[in-house]
């Protein structure tokens, strides 16, 4: 009968089964949403804060397909897709939907990894809902604050306008009275000279 020392082998998996129970207990106290998917696209693991973003119990979390909570078809595909083309999936704003049919923005960034053995994905989800919607709000008050910029020049522009309207009205008018005045003083030194005997020279004038 021949013995073998298993006791190095035994020690191994001891310390991975350690290695992974501490990596999942790092994993279920991030802030951060954490799913892990086969490249198959079967879930392996999620957090309670990934299921608590897309809304589903740890039950319905392992049924629930990664590409499900993409509101755009294609949008988990397409991220694979540059995965396996080695590109970097990082901080991508994606659109993105719980089970009770809620609509939520997601910063994602995809990773390849190891686990229990097998090739997968490992994905972080940050709910940057608020930010959008945020944006969305400062979008919408800079375009209002455009149109009050965009009135208020025009109503400058028809006053300025007006007012070079008026300058030109009054500098006719002001012709106009010169015009008027030459002529009375002309006027009046002529009946002045007629009186006098005296014969004016309309072009000496």
């Amino acid at each position: 009968m021949t013995f073998s020392d298993v006791t190095p082998q035994v020690a191994a998996e001891r310390s991975l089964r350690q290695s992974e129970e501490h990596i999942r207990e790092m994993l279920e106290s991030s802030p951060v949403a954490v799913g892990i998917f086969s490249l198959s696209g079967s879930h392996l693991y999620s957090n309670l804060r990934y299921n608590n973003m897309f809304a589903v119990d740890a039950d319905t979390a392992r049924a629930l397909a990664p590409g499900a909570c993409f509101v755009e078809a294609g949008g988990y595909d397409g991220l694979m897709a540059d995965l396996r083309a080695q590109k970097p999936v990082r901080d991508r704003e994606m659109r993105m939907r719980r089970a009770d049919g809620q609509d939520l923005w997601g910063l994602v960034s995809y990773q390849i990894t190891r686990y229990r053995g097998q090739a997968a994905v490992i994905g972080w989800t940050h709910d940057i809902t608020r930010i959008k919607q945020a944006e969305v709000v400062l979008q919408r008050t800079n375009e209002e604050l455009e149109a009050v910029v965009r009135e208020r020049v025009a109503d400058l522009d028809r006053s300025l306008a007006d007012l070079r309207r008026e300058n030109a009205e009054r500098r006719k008018i002001e012709a106009d009275l010169r015009d008027e005045v030459n002529h009375n003083a002309l006027l009046a030194a002529v009946i002045e000279a007629m009186s006098d005997g005296v014969t004016i020279d309309r072009k000496s004038t």
